[in-house]
């Protein structure tokens, strides 16, 4: 922090990953941070990540991926549908938006994460997309 020039004063929490030189009681960072008077309501978190694929890996969630993976190949797969979403997505100007969405892959854990955040991120525009298609 005081490499950049930064207050303590905007740290809210820090997500750490389990290093004893992060997490011990007192000399760690944590508990440099937990102690300073700068930081008001300190947060710490401990590997959220790993967290986040315990969810996706034991969450019983079958129809839910079917769905998705069922919407989301259906505008991936076919070149012609893929690229009509795009432009249907560069017609609404909505700088916020991904220009795309996410293939899934059982290979990677956080596939399935990255595909649902991004159909959730892109849920009104699909069902806008699919309605033009007349896609139930």
């Amino acid at each position: 922090m005081k490499t950049f020039d930064e207050p303590l004063s905007k740290i809210v929490s820090i997500e750490t990953d389990g290093a004893p030189a992060i997490l011990g009681k007192k000399i760690d960072l944590n508990g440099l941070l937990r102690d300073n008077s700068q930081i008001s309501q300190f947060i710490p978190i401990h590997c959220i990540i790993q967290r986040e694929h315990l969810v996706t890996k034991y969450l019983k969630y079958p129809d839910v991926m079917k769905t998705v993976l069922h919407i989301v190949n259906y505008i991936r797969i076919n070149a012609k549908n893929h690229q009509q979403f795009k432009y249907f997505l560069e017609e609404l100007k909505d700088e916020e938006l991904p220009n795309t969405i996410n293939f899934f892959s059982f290979v990677r854990w956080l596939s399935s994460y990255n595909v649902l955040n991004r159909f959730v991120e892109l849920f009104d525009p699909i069902t806008a997309f699919r309605k033009e298609k007349e896609i139930t």
